[in-house]
């Protein structure tokens, strides 16, 4: 049994360090892709929120520095996140949505706009004062039918905020690499930036059914169009949002994120997601197996050695994306989130069957 555990072992971790690789390979290098430089790009700000009344102080903050138009569209909020939202943004346009769930709230607003480009962006950023006309320079003067932009967690001193951040920063290395290699397979929508044709176009095909998604079904349908989608590899165009409350939170949240992956038809989405699967699921049983024989007096070098390439491998691709995003993180956490890491991808993807997380207010 444990020689079986090995050989699958060896196979399984062998596929995952080479797409780590790949996946390292283009965190800092880009491929040249054709793209428009439209430099007649008129842009409006579309913000979806949702009981975001505690958030929306901050935000104007930043927004009032964008001397464009700006469309704040409420999906029915349970606070007074609509009537604040009027007295904060007096010369934004603030409406209701016309449906239910975000994506409906993004569409209405985006009906409403008269430009020809569009940043989205979620209402609890915490982006610098800066951050509104930099993002704009960048889309007036990128290239790309799609821009994503880098989205970080805010900095804690918490365990669960730093694996959190962690988490992210994962995330992001991923959604920066495969956009880098022309391969684009993740987008975060707390910040993005797209024509309004080019949405409109892809409305349809995200999903509206599934309340998360609005961000990565939109990337697979840019990608199946052949557009020009890209990642704003500048940190200063770094955007940060604040961490969950609690554990609960987190891992609504998470398990809404996973509950989308059953709907992917990109291939590279699909391959990536079950390598990162089974390579987990493998981890799991060889840890236990490796306790267990090591009870019985019969540990497995082999089977140690395997599990140690793959703690190496993650601390490794780690190690690059904090100096990529020039976002620290010790080296002694990213060791014991690496080791966690597989455990957290187990039971998230479990959890994803026999719970509906709660959403502002809303099940999902």
């Amino acid at each position: 049994m444990t020689l079986i555990l090995v050989l699958i072992g060896l196979v399984i971790c062998l596929v995952y360090t080479a797409l780590m690789a790949w996946i390292g390979y283009w965190l800092k290098r880009s491929k040249n892709t054709n793209g428009s430089n439209n430099h007649s790009k008129t842009i409006s700000i579309v913000v979806p929120c949702r009981n975001e009344a505690h958030n929306l102080a901050s935000l104007a903050q930043v927004i009032k520095h964008a001397n464009v138009p700006i469309v704040l569209v409420d999906d029915h909020s349970t606070d007074n996140t609509f009537e604040l939202a009027q007295t904060r943004f007096p010369s934004a346009t603030v409406i209701q949505s016309e449906g239910e769930g975000k994506k409906a709230a993004l569409l209405t607003g985006i009906r409403h706009t008269k430009t020809n480009h569009l940043l989205l962006l979620d209402a609890d950023i915490r982006p610098t004062a800066t951050w509104i006309e930099k993002a704009l320079a960048a889309i007036h003067s990128s290239s790309s039918e799609l821009l994503l932009f880098p989205i970080l967690v805010s900095k804690t001193r918490g365990i669960l905020q730093a694996f959190e951040a962690f988490d992210m920063l994962g995330l992001m290395t991923v959604t920066r690499s495969t956009a880098n290699a022309g391969k684009a397979m993740l987008g975060n929508g707390a910040a993005l930036s797209i024509s309004k044709e080019d949405y409109l176009v892809c409305a349809n095909e995200l999903k509206s059914e599934l309340a998360s998604g609005d961000d990565v079904f939109l990337v697979h349908a840019m990608k199946k169009r052949g557009k020009t989608i890209k990642f704003a590899n500048d940190n200063a165009l770094q955007v940060h949002i604040s961490p969950t409350k609690n554990l609960k939170s987190f891992v609504g949240q998470r398990i809404r994120w996973g509950q989308k992956s059953a709907a992917y038809r990109d291939g590279i989405s699909m391959f990536f997601s079950w390598t990162v699967l089974v390579v987990s699921l493998w981890f799991l049983v060889a840890v236990f197996s490796l306790g267990y024989l090591a009870i019985e007096g019969r540990p497995s070098t082999p089977l140690f050695m395997l599990i140690a390439l793959k703690i190496l491998v993650d601390m490794w691709l780690a190690i690059k994306a904090r100096k990529a995003f020039a976002y620290d993180i010790p080296s002694a956490a990213l060791f014991l989130f690496s080791f966690y890491y597989p455990f957290y991808i187990f039971f998230v993807g479990i959890g994803g069957f026999f719970f509906r997380p709660n959403w502002k207010g809303r099940k999902v």
